[in-house]
């Protein structure tokens, strides 16, 4: 895992701050463009999964041949920092479904666990990989 502070979170695993990001939902509604960033996301997950299972969702949308891009990828936990905002029952952007609590990100912490999002608290932490959690996929533009 990163070093705290190039994560810009606390000692607490909290967001020093919030992110400035300009987040446009597409045409279709199936993804957001973070123009600030230069990111594309997946808008709507799939069901809670572990992270081999979120992995293999990746591939699988990479092989998609109707996808908006092949370069799907698990997000950084910097990355998914970008999504939170001030206020409400989550803190994750409006852009994306409510009932999200905990995102994967594609950092881990040693070799059995990964690191994740809480939606709700703001918190990064880190579980063991069998663990479900949700996954948005982003792609670099």
């Amino acid at each position: 895992m990163q070093d705290l502070h190039s994560l810009e979170i606390s000692d607490q695993m909290q967001p020093l701050f919030f992110h400035t990001s300009s987040l446009e939902i597409s045409g279709n509604r199936t993804t957001v463009h973070d123009t600030t960033h230069d990111l594309l996301w997946q808008r709507n997950p799939p069901p809670a999964l572990t992270i081999p299972e979120a992995e293999l969702y990746i591939e699988k949308c990479n092989n998609d041949h109707g996808s908006t891009t092949s370069c799907w990828r698990l997000p950084t936990t910097s990355e998914l920092l970008s999504l939170l905002r001030p206020g409400g029952q989550t803190l994750l952007s409006k852009c994306f479904p409510q009932e999200i609590k905990w995102l994967w990100s594609s950092d881990s912490y040693g070799k059995l666990n990964g690191c994740y999002l809480d939606c709700e608290m703001g918190v990064v932490g880190n579980m063991d990989r069998s663990c479900r959690n949700h996954v948005l996929a982003v792609a670099s533009l």
